[in-house]
């Protein structure tokens, strides 16, 4: 497989080439954990093929984000990238299987604009206050719930 990026082309036989834009992906997996969203760059990370022993230790360390030094590792920062695969293969695009002999990703910074529903806060105001708890107004002498509140036992006892 030929990586084709902006500092050249680089030949790769990887167990997992993954392009991220953002420090982690999957189920919390920090697959590029010095990738920033908008510097205008992709991370691509390589992880080449290595004894099943070596991989099975850098699982826990790819979760943790702790694996950046790993021999069998390298990771290639790059804006634009073409991926030879030399023949017909499948791969993954955000979760969907796809196949082809090469595959074309280029990074456009601002291509994207998000707006936030109305629910989210601006990040510039001060944080609403938190909703009281059932504990706290029950201090205060309100009531909670649909029930009525319990009669107050009278001071004395008759006997």
């Amino acid at each position: 497989m030929t990586l084709h990026h902006d500092g050249g082309q680089t030949r790769v036989t990887p167990l997992l080439v993954a392009l991220a834009n953002g420090k982690q992906y999957g189920s919390g997996a920090r697959i590029a954990p010095d990738a920033v969203v908008n510097d205008g760059l992709l991370d691509v990370v390589v992880v080449e093929n290595a004894p099943w022993h070596r991989l099975l230790v850098a699982v826990p360390r790819i979760f943790a984000g702790t694996f950046r030094r790993a021999s069998y590792l390298r990771t290639i920062r790059t804006q634009r990238l073409r991926v030879d695969f030399g023949e017909e293969r499948p791969y993954h695009l955000d979760g969907e299987v796809r196949s082809g002999r090469s595959l074309v990703v280029d990074l456009l910074p601002g291509a994207e604009r998000l707006v936030p529903p109305d629910h989210i806060a601006d990040p510039r105001e001060p944080p609403a206050p938190r909703p009281r708890t059932h504990n706290q107004i029950q201090r205060e002498g309100g009531r909670t719930g649909i029930f009525p509140r319990r009669r107050e036992r009278a001071a004395t006892r008759f006997w």
